[in-house]
């Protein structure tokens, strides 16, 4: 049995004693040995570093050698591995635990990292390895376009998934019972891989290069946009055996447009209605028929023509004509079937032609060139907002907004120019900062938190907040802040644990690229946009960054900056009270605890999206996980707190799997806001599954900590409740005949 495994930090200096030894350094780019100080600055780095990952495989007796990925980005990673050595410096180079080492690392890139290419660079005297990745199966490539291998004359080899699926099929890579892959043991889990399919009856090549290109530049993160050649899309998805059906997308997204539903080359408007009808009803019962068969989320453009069409001056008004009543109908159509379906969503490409011009989104010329779908202004909106939703869908958008003073939300230098000398005003230029602080105003009544970062006087710049008679935006609009002469870094950590918010749920508006810099350098993470020039521009782009997007709004959502401002006053309470336990009763808190429903499922759904600190195991639940758990007798708890400060609020999800013929109940996630920590709220929700558990035949709960680089306020959740750990990150409470008990500071509803 071989184990494949991160690479634990004690074994550091052991890792670096293998580079060194020279069987090891001779085969290397770099021979020269490895200072401590610089493998240890590597270390660390690599352990923050989504793109790389160090593991170690290892069988009953030893440690067999080091395996290392790096550039893993859009589906593609690189790989090497060497072996480990005895004191005297000798390696264990017997061909099976090579092989081993090569096998284990195909199964994790493919299996665990889900990549579709795997590249490897090996020197061109190292005869060895290069017979042995022959031997496995890579194949080599030309130089000409990887630089590195031409300067140190280096082969080139490759493997891709329809090769490794080969030899799966074939039986040439180890089963289960001769290797353990862990990938949970990971601190730092694989960035989603964000893998799109986009599917279209038109030339849908550049609409993928351009989101691709832009979503990289708008969130750093890579994605993989794949779309099959012109005029393939539905005769692949029609083929069980093709390799779109076989491919693991995060996204499908069904593009066709109201033209495709025409004859070739007609006017919109002048094919029979029926005709287009059919084809439409063909292409629903497609969608209908690739929801039962596909995983993964269906984005579903809605209908809009690009083409001109003949119109009477009453038909442009109110959109009748067969034109406007063929689009409204089909939007109908898909609005119900996107209700219907689980996992299905609807995207407005239509306020997308309205935002760019009907003119600008029609290809003309190149439909006719190369059938290309739209023309080269579409993509650019289009891309941000299917940027916008994946984002929104992942829980990845900015929950709380971060703003600079001098020069952001105010023209000048408030300690240079003073209150009368600042730009601010109905007039321009001043009237530029006055439109941003009416963005802010904006943001706030949706729900996002304002605060402030800035270098200043604190007294100085506050005077101005409160006093300057143009502001937008007054003191009490700021959830907190931080104004004196700290890096800006700092001050951003600081808020986000005041607020009991991860980094990443910040976004920074600031118009110093110096100050950009260093918040991206000092705080990963946090949210910040390369701010255009001319500051009349921002609006426009901070309302339109994707990080800013949502799906829909909840009434929590519009009630979150009102709940910081009760935390602020209960925060307030806990100081002067005399004890924990009176401080908690005091809150006067009510804990309801109930199954989810219709109503609830919408703020539910974004707990599981968005919630990345107190979340046991990081899982993402589709509406299709869903009614799989509920098919199985499990259930979905909702916790929803009230207090006497006003607070009314579903704050948790508990995902519940009864397992009775074990005598188990397995917490598959507990999920909680954090603006609730060290209120005992989880007490209460552990003790409540505690009873349902028992009255459907178990006696025993049991539940996972995965860690991610987020989620160290719920590392004791089950230690803190009287769990007893088990391995691999699991726990276990015995419950006999008795429950959990319920917390004496809380009062705890449920419907049994």
């Amino acid at each position: 049995m071989f184990v494949l495994s991160q690479i634990p930090a004690d074994l550091k200096r052991e890792v670096l004693a293998w580079r060194n030894a020279e069987a090891v350094r001779c085969s290397m780019i770099t021979q020269d040995p490895i200072s401590e100080e610089n493998h240890f600055t590597w270390w660390d780095r690599v352990a923050e570093d989504r793109s790389k990952r160090l593991l170690m495989l290892a069988d009953e007796a030893s440690v067999l050698g080091v395996i290392t990925f790096f550039g893993i980005e859009g589906g593609s990673a690189w790989w090497g591995f060497y072996p480990s050595t005895d004191a005297e410096g000798r390696t264990r180079a017997d061909l099976a635990s090579w092989l081993a080492m090569e096998q284990a690392a195909l199964v994790y890139a493919f299996d665990v990292l889900k990549l579709d290419r795997l590249l490897c660079e090996t020197r061109h005297d190292n005869a060895g390895v290069l017979s042995l990745h022959d031997r496995v199966g890579f194949r080599t490539l030309a130089p000409d376009d990887f630089p590195n291998a031409l300067a140190h004359k280096l082969i080139v080899k490759e493997m891709d998934r329809v090769q490794f699926s080969a030899l799966r099929k074939a039986g040439d890579l180890p089963d289960a019972s001769m290797l353990k892959v862990e990938p949970h043991v990971f601190d730092l889990p694989p960035e989603p891989q964000n893998r799109i399919a986009v599917l279209g009856s038109a030339n849908w090549d550049l609409g993928a290069r351009t989101l691709a290109d832009r979503f990289k530049i708008w969130t750093g993160q890579s994605v993989h946009v794949h779309t099959p050649p012109f005029g393939q899309a539905m005769l692949q998805l029609l083929d069980s055996g093709s390799d779109l059906r076989r491919s693991q997308q995060d996204l499908w997204i069904f593009a066709d447009r109201y033209e495709d539903f025409c004859d070739p080359f007609a006017v919109p408007g002048m094919t029979a209605n029926e005709i287009v009808q059919a084809r439409f009803s063909r292409y629903l019962s497609l969608i209908r028929q690739m929801r039962t068969e596909l995983k993964g989320v269906f984005l579903i453009h809605d209908i809009a023509p690009t083409k001109a069409w003949p119109q009477s001056l009453t038909e442009r008004v109110d959109g009748s004509g067969p034109v406007g009543h063929s689009c409204a109908a089909m939007n109908a159509e898909l609005a119900a079937l996107c209700r219907d379906l689980p996992d299905c969503h609807l995207l407005p490409v239509s306020s997308v032609i309205d935002e760019v011009g009907r003119r600008n989104a029609d290809p003309g010329k190149y439909w006719l060139l190369g059938r290309i779908a739209y023309g080269g202004a579409f993509y650019e909106a289009w891309s941000r907002m299917v940027a916008g939703f994946l984002l929104a869908l992942r829980g990845q958008t900015a929950r709380a907004v971060v703003f600079d003073l001098d020069n952001t939300l105010w023209g000048g230098v408030i300690g240079d120019d003073g209150i009368s000398g600042i730009q601010l005003s109905s007039d321009y230029p001043g009237n530029d900062f006055k439109a941003v602080q009416g963005v802010g105003a904006a943001l706030k009544a949706r729900g996002l938190p304002l605060t402030i970062s800035s270098k200043n006087t604190e007294h100085v710049a506050l005077d101005a907040i409160r006093n300057h008679p143009e502001m937008v935006l007054r003191e009490g609009d700021f959830v907190t802040h931080r104004i004196n002469w700290n890096v800006k870094s700092q001050n951003i950590r600081e808020m986000a644990a005041e607020l009991s918010l991860g980094l990443g749920s910040f976004m920074f508006i600031d118009d110093n690229p110096v100050e950009r810099a260093e918040v991206r350098r000092n705080a990963p993470g946090v949210i910040v946009p390369e701010m255009p020039e001319d500051v009349s521009l921002w609006p426009e782009f901070i309302l339109d960054h994707p990080a800013l997007a949502a799906i829909s709004l909840s009434a929590e959502d519009l009630g979150r900056v009102k709940s910081y401002e009760i935390r602020r006053q209960i925060i307030n309470a806990e100081q002067n009270a005399i004890s924990r336990e009176a401080f908690l009763a005091e809150l006067g808190m009510t804990l309801e605890v109930l199954p989810v429903t219709e109503a609830t499922q919408q703020r539910v759904s974004q707990l599981i999206a968005k919630t990345n600190q107190f979340n046991t195991t990081a899982r993402r639940y589709s509406q299709s996980d869903l009614a799989d758990l509920a098919a199985r007798g499990g259930e979905l708890l909702t916790l929803r707190l009230k207090d006497k400060y006003g607070s009314d609020e579903l704050i948790g999800v508990v995902v519940a799997d009864y397992r009775p013929e074990e005598g188990t109940t397995v917490v598959d996630n507990f999920i909680m806001s954090c603006r609730v920590l060290n209120r005992g709220v989880e007490a209460g929700g552990l003790a409540v599954l505690s009873e349902r558990a028992l009255r459907r035949g178990c006696t025993a709960l049991r539940g996972q900590i995965i860690p991610t680089e987020r989620n160290e306020p719920c590392r004791k959740l089950y230690s803190d409740n009287g769990f007893v750990p088990l391995e691999d990150g699991w726990f276990e409470h015995p419950l006999g005949a008795s429950p959990l008990p319920r917390p004496a500071w809380l009062t705890v509803e449920t419907n049994e």
